[in-house]
């Protein structure tokens, strides 16, 4: 990137005074739908002249599920001699229409950017007493790489609370009627989450059901800007799922909508690339809403923590009837609790991905180790069943 005359290039949040608000964009706002690989030029207010001095305008760029927006953008903003002046230009790479976490210019140059997800905004603010300014900027909807298990950073029994949007790839099963968020489950594709088959004992009318999805803290909204809520359109229990002996304890819930990515939401990685990995000996994270202790309240913010794989040969000394499909975990006082089933077992490699799902233990935090569902052994069956190509990535 070849900067001509910048004075700033920095984010927003560094200077609070020259954030615009809603109110600005009262007058100007569009919002311009890209097709899959199309382009098109934006241009300033009056463009190849000067806009009007005092106008702002804000422009929401959106392209198709699965690709992403390239940016570029010829700027020529009015400033001080010495400074910014009050001519601002903004982009926000993630689509933010309050442009909380976008860039913000002056002068005159060159900008090229990428959109994250699949929606950018590109903004301006002028004030009275400038000359005024101008841009123009060509905007492309190209295919977008598949990718998986990011993190906005690199009380279960035992556990702490999670960092907010910590993981993206978490969600709620919900059951309508009564708001009651009773499973977890693991984002893996824009329609389909994975979870245990046993959720849906008492649980099963899809229409009934919702999934919830950038979730933190079930009191308020105000803590994260990701939260969505998803009906569900169906369930697909595992056909040899047997509820005496928790076998195949596994189950994919689909959407109605498609489920938006973000920085706070997104899929998790399957275990592809590890499809013969025991995890014997590591450490893997579990999170969920569940109780924080045996028969005691659920928590209303996400919780988290670590616990460790334990091989089979040595967990079936104690747990009766384990199969090669389960796999154990064992770090009293920290392990999962009622209503954390369905939620995932997470193994951080670059990326996070789900290596299985809480299957059920002998109680909170107890001496015997918990029982999951091993991941690797349904990989078939989650791509079958799910249809679309999955991400696959190490």
């Amino acid at each position: 990137m070849s900067w001509k005359c910048f004075v700033v290039l920095s984010f927003v949040g560094v200077l609070v005074i020259v954030r615009p608000s809603e109110a600005w964009f009262e007058q100007c706002s569009h919002n311009i739908n890209l097709n899959a690989g199309s382009s098109m030029y934006i241009n300033s207010p009056g463009y190849p002249g000067r806009y009007p001095s005092g106008s702002s305008c804000r422009y929401v760029i959106t392209a198709p599920i699965d690709q992403e927006i390239n940016v570029q953008c010829s700027i020529a903003l009015d400033k001080g001699a010495n400074s910014c002046g009050t001519e601002y230009f903004y982009v926000s790479t993630e689509g933010d229409t309050d442009l909380t976490d976008s860039e913000y210019f002056c002068g005159s140059g060159y900008v090229q950017r990428k959109s994250l997800f699949r929606t950018v905004t590109i903004a301006y603010t002028s004030s009275s007493t400038s000359a005024g300014g101008s841009f123009s900027c060509l905007v492309q909807s190209n295919p977008q790489p598949c990718d998986c298990g990011w993190s906005t950073t690199t009380r279960i029994v035992g556990g702490t609370e999670a960092q907010v949007n910590e993981f993206p790839l978490m969600a709620a099963i919900i059951y309508i009627p009564q708001r009651l968020p009773f499973c977890g489950a693991t984002i893996i594709s824009h329609r389909a989450l994975v979870t245990a088959a046993h959720c849906f004992g008492n649980y099963n009318t899809a229409t009934q059901l919702a999934a919830l999805v950038g979730e933190h803290d079930m009191k308020t909204g105000a803590e994260t800007r990701y939260t969505a809520l998803h009906p569900v359109q169906s369930i697909r229990v595992h056909e040899y799922y047997d509820p005496s002996t928790n076998q195949n304890d596994i189950a994919l819930v689909f959407t109605q909508t498609n489920i938006e990515w973000s920085r706070g939401v997104g899929p998790a990685c399957l275990p592809f690339l590890y499809s013969y990995a025991t995890f014997d000996g590591l450490d893997v994270e579990i999170a969920g809403w569940g109780t924080t202790s045996y028969g005691g309240p659920t928590s209303t913010v996400l919780m988290k923590a670590t616990t460790t794989v334990a091989s089979n040969s040595n967990c079936q000394s104690v747990i009766s009837g384990l199969t090669s499909s389960q796999m154990c975990t064992y770090s009293p006082p920290q392990d999962s609790c009622q209503y954390d089933s369905g939620g995932p077992l997470i193994r951080r490699f670059q990326r996070l991905f789900i290596v299985g799902i809480i299957s059920y233990g002998q109680g909170c935090g107890a001496t015997a180790p918990a029982v999951n569902t091993r991941v690797t052994s349904y990989l078939d069956w989650i791509q079958n069943n799910v249809g679309e190509t999955l991400c696959r990535k190490n």
